[in-house]
C-alpha cells in the first residue's frame, strides 16, 4: 500500500515540476467555435417502379431495372458535349422559364416528331419569345422611372436588369430612346454623382451599343469621376467614333453636318477675302471712277456713283455672286499677281459649290428616307410609328426587298413564324443571293419545323459563299438538332456533320464559334444566327430615294439668283473667264497706283510730277527736292505720312483681330489670307 502511494506521490510531482507547452496560435473568440450538430438520416432511396416483364410494346431501347441494361447517351438521344447536353438544355431551359422568356405555350420544337426508338422528351424544345414581349419591355421602363422617382434603388437595378433580360429574348440589338434617355441621366449626374453617372453611361452602352450617345456619357462620365484614367475614357472616345462612321444614320448625319460646315467655311472665307481685297483698293476705284465724270464733278457725287454701280446686283436681287463678281471686278486692275489668282480662283470654285452641295446630299440623306424607317425597326427596339409605316410599306405590291425583309426579320424576330416565311419568301424572290434573306429565311423555316428547307436555304449560301460564318452557325446548329431527331445508327454522321460546320465557324468567327461550344441557350433569338441590313445597303437605298437637286436648287437660288444650278459651274468660269480678260484693258485705262508713303493715289491725269508708280508727285517733292520745299509743308507732309502708316498697322491688327487670315488680306497677302 505504502509503494503504491509513493508511486502517486511521485507522479504527480513530475506533473507539476514540468514544463508547460507554449501556445503558438491566438485565442478565438467564442462566437467562431464551431458547435458541431446532429445530422438528420437521409431518407431511403425510392424504389424504382419495375415495368411488367410480359410488356410486348416491341421497344427494345426500353428500360426494365434489374432486367435490361441501362440505355447509353448514345442510345438515347445522343447530344455532342460540344453543343450541350440533355443536363445542358434542360439547365437553359429553366433558365429561360426563370427569365420569364416563354411559357409552354410559346416553345416550339423545330423538326418533326422523334423517330421511334428515340424519347422525344429528350429533345428540348426551342423557346420563342413571349407575345407581350414590347408591353412588358415599355412596362419595365416605366417602373424603372417611377423607382428612380422614389429613390427605390434596389427596385430600380431590378427592372433595369430584367429590360436588358427582355431586350436579349426579343432579339433587339438597341434600345436606342431607353439608351438616350441614360446617357441624359449620366450627363446630368456629372457634377453631383460621378459614379453613378459611370454606371448608368455603361448601362446606356449595353442596351444600346450602336449608340454614340451613349460612348460620349461614358467617356464624359469616366474623365470626370478619374482624370487619370486615360485608357478609359479614350477607348469610350474611340468606341464613339467607330459607332458613328459604323451605323449609317450617325454617319449621313455627321458627313451633312461636315459637309455643310466645310461649304459654308468656304463661301464666307472667300467673300471675306473678296471684299478684304476690294476694301484695300476701293480708295484708287474711287479716284478713276472720278475720272469718268466731266471736269468739276465733285467727288462725293462720283463716289456715290461707283458705290451704287457696286450694289446694283443686290438692288436688283441677282445674288451675291454678282455682288462679289462687281466687286472683284471693280478693283481688279488695282491688285496684285497674287490677289488676281485667288480671287480669279475663288470665283470659279464659287460656281462649283450647287454640284457639291448636291453630291453630298447624295452620299449623305438618310434621315426621312426609307431607309432610316427601316433602320429604326431593325435596330431601334419597340416604337409603335415606325412599325407601322414598315408595315404599310411591306404591304403594297411593289414593296422593295428592304422593306421585306426586315418586316419578315421583325416577324421572326417577335415569333410569328408562318409571317416571317412568307415574307422572307418574297424578300428571297426579290434578290436570290442576298445573304441576308438567305439566312433569315432558313432561320424561319427552321423555327417552323422545315429542317430540310433550312438546310437547303443555309447551303445556297454556303455554296455562294464558303466563307459565311452565318452559313456555317445555321448549319452546325441544325445538324445538331437532326442528330437528336435521327436514330442512334444515323446520329453519330449527323452529330459530325455539326462539328465540321462549328469547326470552320471557330476558324472564320472565334467568338461565335466559341459561343455556340458552350451551354445552349434554347430562346430561339439567341440559338439562331442573326443578321441585319448592312450599313452600305441602306446607305445605297436612301441615295436612290434622296433628291440631290433641292439642296442643289436652294443653295443656286441664295448665291446666283434665278441662274439654275445646273448652269452655276459656267457662271463661275465665265466670271473668272472675265476677269482675265480684262486685265488687257489695263494698258488702255491706265489705272491709278497707291503710293507706298502716304497712301494717295498715283495718278498721271492729275498729278505731273510723278515719275514712277511707287511714290505720288508730294512725296517725290519732299524726299528728292528737300531744299525747295518749306520746312513746315515738309514738316506737315512727314506728319502725314507718319499718320497714315501708323493707321496701317493698326487697319491690319483690327482685320487680324476681326477676322482669322484678314490682316493679310489688307496687307495685300491675299493667298496667306485663305
Amino acid at each position: 500500500m505504502s509503494v503504491r502511494l509513493l508511486f502517486a506521490i511521485l507522479c504527480g510531482v513530475l506533473a507539476l515540476t514540468a514544463p508547460a507547452r507554449a501556445q503558438t496560435k491566438r485565442p478565438r473568440p467564442v462566437e467562431d467555435i464551431e458547435i458541431p450538430t446532429l445530422k438528420k438520416p437521409a431518407p431511403p432511396p425510392e424504389e424504382l417502379p419495375v415495368e411488367d416483364a410480359s410488356d410486348d410494346s416491341g421497344d427494345e431501347d426500353t428500360f426494365i431495372p434489374g432486367k435490361t441494361e441501362r440505355p447509353r447517351a448514345r442510345d438515347a438521344g445522343f447530344e455532342s458535349p460540344d453543343f450541350g447536353s440533355s443536363k445542358r438544355d434542360a439547365g437553359a431551359s429553366s433558365d429561360a422559364a426563370l427569365l420569364g422568356t416563354a411559357d409552354a405555350g410559346n416553345a416550339v420544337d423545330a423538326g418533326a416528331a422523334a423517330p421511334a426508338g428515340l424519347s422525344d422528351k429528350s429533345i428540348k424544345p426551342l423557346i420563342l419569345p413571349p407575345a407581350d414581349g414590347d408591353a412588358q419591355l415599355l412596362a419595365a421602363w416605366a417602373a424603372r422611372r417611377e423607382a428612380l422617382g422614389r429613390s427605390a434603388v434596389h427596385e430600380m437595378l431590378e427592372h433595369e436588369r430584367k429590360i436588358a433580360r427582355l431586350r436579349e429574348e426579343l432579339g433587339y440589338s438597341n434600345l436606342l430612346t431607353i439608351g438616350a434617355a441614360l446617357s441624359h441621366e449620366s450627363k446630368a449626374l456629372v457634377r453631383s454623382d460621378a459614379a453613378e453617372a459611370v454606371r448608368r453611361a455603361v448601362l446606356a452602352t449595353q442596351l444600346a451599343p450602336d449608340l454614340p450617345a451613349a460612348h460620349w456619357a461614358v467617356a464624359r462620365s469616366a474623365w470626370s469621376e478619374d482624370l487619370a484614367d486615360f485608357g478609359r475614357y479614350l477607348d469610350a472616345t474611340l468606341q464613339a467614333v467607330k459607332a458613328t462612321w459604323r451605323e449609317p444614320r450617325w454617319r449621313a448625319a455627321t458627313l451633312a453636318e461636315i459637309a455643310a460646315a466645310l461649304l459654308g467655311a468656304f463661301l464666307l472665307a472667300g467673300a471675306a477675302v473678296v471684299l478684304l481685297v476690294f476694301l484695300r483698293h476701293v480708295r484708287y476705284f474711287l479716284h478713276d471712277v472720278h475720272h469718268l465724270f466731266p471736269s468739276g464733278s465733285w467727288r462725293a457725287q462720283t463716289s456715290l456713283a461707283g458705290i451704287l454701280f457696286v450694289l446694283l446686283p443686290l438692288l436688283f436681287g441677282l445674288g451675291p455672286f454678282l455682288f462679289l463678281f462687281g466687286l472683284a471686278l471693280a478693283s481688279w486692275l488695282h491688285m496684285g499677281r497674287a490677289e488676281k489668282a485667288v480671287v480669279a480662283a475663288l470665283m470659279a470654285v464659287f460656281g462649283l459649290l450647287p454640284l457639291g452641295a448636291s453630291l453630298v446630299e447624295r452620299e449623305a440623306a438618310f434621315s426621312g428616307t426609307r431607309a432610316e424607317l427601316i433602320y429604326l425597326v431593325e435596330h431601334g427596339g419597340p416604337d409603335g410609328a415606325p412599325t407601322q409605316e414598315l408595315q404599310a410599306l411591306a404591304d403594297r405590291a411593289d414593296a422593295p426587298f428592304e422593306a421585306l425583309f426586315a418586316q419578315g426579320h421583325r416577324a421572326r424576330r417577335r415569333g410569328d413564324v408562318p409571317a416571317a416565311v412568307s415574307l422572307l419568301r418574297q424578300a428571297a424572290e426579290l434578290k436570290p443571293g442576298s445573304p441576308q434573306a438567305l439566312i433569315e429565311l432558313g432561320n424561319a423555316l427552321f423555327l417552323a419545323g422545315d429542317l430540310d428547307g433550312a438546310r437547303d436555304s443555309y447551303q445556297r449560301l454556303l455554296n455562294a459563299n464558303e466563307a459565311s460564318p452565318m452559313a456555317h452557325h445555321g448549319l452546325a446548329r441544325l445538324y445538331d438538332r437532326r442528330a437528336q431527331l435521327a436514330r442512334r445508327e444515323e446520329a453519330p454522321g449527323q452529330l459530325a456533320e455539326s462539328q465540321k460546320h462549328q469547326r470552320r465557324l471557330v476558324e472564320l468567327d472565334p467568338q461565335a464559334g466559341m459561343a455556340i461550344a458552350g451551354d445552349t441557350d434554347l430562346r430561339s433569338n439567341r440559338y439562331l444566327p442573326a443578321t441585319t441590313l448592312g450599313g452600305a445597303q441602306l446607305m445605297k437605298m436612301a441615295a436612290e430615294e434622296a433628291h440631290p437637286s433641292w439642296v442643289g436648287d436652294d443653295l443656286s437660288k441664295r448665291l446666283f439668283g434665278p441662274l439654275p444650278c445646273s448652269l452655276t459651274w459656267l457662271a463661275g468660269l465665265l466670271a473668272a473667264g472675265l476677269l482675265l480678260l480684262f486685265s488687257l484693258l489695263q494698258e488702255v485705262i491706265v489705272p491709278c497706283g497707291s503710293c507706298g508713303k502716304c497712301g494717295r493715289p498715283v495718278c498721271r491725269r492729275c498729278d505731273v510730277e510723278v515719275v514712277g508708280p511707287g511714290l505720288c508727285g508730294q512725296c517725290v517733292t519732299i524726299l528728292a527736292q528737300r531744299g525747295a520745299v518749306d520746312p513746315p509743308a515738309r514738316a506737315s507732309k512727314e506728319l502725314h505720312i507718319k499718320r497714315y502708316q501708323r493707321l496701317r498697322v493698326w487697319a491690319i491688327r483690327l482685320c487680324s483681330l476681326l477676322i482669322p487670315g484678314g490682316g493679310q488680306g489688307v496687307s495685300g497677302q491675299a493667298p496667306l489670307s485663305l
